[in-house]
């Protein structure tokens, strides 16, 4: 109304945009982290990179982490067993997916012989390229 300028709203603007910035950054170095762990890990040193990770994760101020720490921890078993046994399921979701999609895109087909026809066809195909 004066032309006076109010400082205290720009202070606090700029203090929560600081802490949004700090937080998004703490996260990204926390899942950078986490990333190179699983990527440079092997059954050796797997297991002390995964208690350092949670135990870095439990330090900080961020629910999300402290959700994940209690997820790892439930699933640490099978996360030892991901390192020792390099298999997934990869492949056999990729053709579920493929067949899910080309029935959805066969709507109307009267024969099921004729769906699957094309499915088997569409497997040919990917093997031979």
């Amino acid at each position: 109304m004066l032309g006076i300028k109010d400082t205290n709203v720009d202070v606090w603007e700029i203090r929560e945009e600081l802490g949004s910035f700090v937080i998004e950054l703490f996260t990204n170095v926390r899942k950078q982290k986490l990333d190179q762990w699983f990527k440079e890990s092997d059954e050796s040193t797997a297991k002390q990179g995964l208690e350092v990770c949670m135990q870095a994760m439990n330090e900080s101020n961020i629910d999300a982490f402290h959700r994940v720490t209690k997820t790892f921890q439930r699933w640490k078993t099978e996360i030892f067993q991901s390192f020792m046994h390099p298999f997934n399921n990869g492949y056999i979701e990729g053709i579920n997916n493929t067949i899910k999609v080309l029935k959805r895109d066969s709507f109307g087909v009267k024969r099921f012989e004729r769906l699957r026809s094309k499915i088997l066809w569409q497997q040919g195909v990917k093997r031979a390229f």
